[in-house]
């Protein structure tokens, strides 16, 4: 099977984008390093940046409703049946010299069914950071720019990907996740 991917530019206005921050902002006063799964936190060689997580409530519905829309669309599009979200949502900040480096697979071998999707969308302005883009194997290897502001990016979960450190600004991205939830 070839992985593809599935791009909606524009899938959130720069209001929209302003809104969810504040969202994030709201929840935690200052984000949270990067942990694992077991809760430790993330060896900085391979990951760093801050997180902060939203999960569903009465302010952060009307987002929850888009992403399962989106996600919906692209599982239409990619041959892959989703259900409606399950997990809280990541707000990532990368500052200067934070990265993603380590090549990784949101689906793991204990949640290839439950994450079946992969989104990440761009929540800064691309004048406002340099560096920080995703690179997606095989499908987006080296791209020469950020895709915008507001831009889906929804991909298969078990394809590996990472982020380039950031040398200039601050880049924020909101990452779901979605699959079957029976799984």
């Amino acid at each position: 099977m070839t992985l593809k991917l599935y791009d909606r530019p524009q899938a959130f206005v720069s209001a929209e984008c302003a809104a969810i921050l504040a969202i994030a902002d709201a929840r935690s006063g200052r984000p949270a390093p990067v942990t694992g799964y077991d809760g430790e936190t993330v060896d900085p060689a391979h990951r760093r940046a801050t997180t902060t997580l939203i999960g569903q409530d009465p302010e952060s519905q009307w987002l929850f409703a888009r992403l399962d829309a989106l996600f919906a669309d692209a599982g239409d599009a990619l041959g892959l049946p989703v259900d409606a979200l399950s997990e809280p949502m990541q707000i990532v900040r990368y500052g200067v010299g934070d990265h993603f480096q380590l090549w990784h697979s949101d689906a793991g071998h204990d949640l290839h069914e439950r994450r079946r999707l992969s989104a990440s969308i761009e929540l800064s302005d691309p004048a406002d950071y340099a560096g920080g883009l995703l690179e997606i194997m095989p499908m987006r290897m080296m791209p020469g720019a950020s895709p915008g502001q507001g831009h889906a990016t929804i991909f298969p979960s078990r394809a590996l990907h990472h982020v380039t450190p950031v040398t200039r600004g601050v880049r924020h991205a909101l990452v779901a996740w979605t699959g079957l939830d029976a799984a």
